[in-house]
């Protein structure tokens, strides 16, 4: 019975030993992905301000739509 309850205390404290590595492991993981991205995001001038003038992709889309939609009516001759 005693035999039992140390096998199962060293397995207990194995596994929280291995959850411990685990979550440093993973911790280590996502900072260096959140480091990586700011580099991609730095390099590719994604921090650089957003130009007033010129529309975004989604208003050009928007409007290539719209001017496809008014000129594809059917119109009553």
């Amino acid at each position: 019975m005693v035999w039992e309850i140390i096998l199962l205390v060293v397995l207990a404290g194995g596994f929280v030993v291995l959850k411990v590595f685990h979550s440093e492991n993973e911790r280590k993981r996502r900072l260096e992905r959140a480091e990586r991205d700011l580099r991609v995001k730095a390099a590719s001038g994604g921090f650089a301000p957003k130009k007033w003038d010129e529309p975004d992709e989604t208003q050009k889309d928007e409007s290539k739509r719209e001017n496809f939609e008014k000129n594809s009516e059917i119109k009553p001759e």
